[in-house]
This record gives C-alpha cells, sequence and structure tokens, in this order.
C-alpha cells in the first residue's frame, strides 16, 4: 500500500530499485539502525 507510488516513480523513471522484505531481522538490523525511528511506514 505505501510503496506503490514510489515503486510506480521508479519503474516510470526507470531507476533500478530492490525490494526487500522487511522481517524482523530486516527491521532490527537495517531499518532502524539506518533511519532511526520504529515505526511503519519508513
Amino acid at each position: 500500500m505505501y510503496t506503490g507510488k514510489a515503486r510506480a516513480y521508479l519503474i516510470f523513471k526507470g531507476l533500478p530499485y530492490t525490494e526487500v522484505f522487511s522481517s524482523l531481522k530486516v527491521y532490527k538490523n537495517i531499518i532502524v539502525p539506518n533511519t532511526g525511528i520504529r515505526f511503519v511506514p519508513v
């Protein structure tokens, strides 16, 4: 739901991207350390 517009924009502009499933491990090890926030959407 939250990524639909962002994904469509990236596709439209031809920009490369990788979708990563946000498991608890990804959330704790990547999302929180890089953003400093603990809520979704990021």
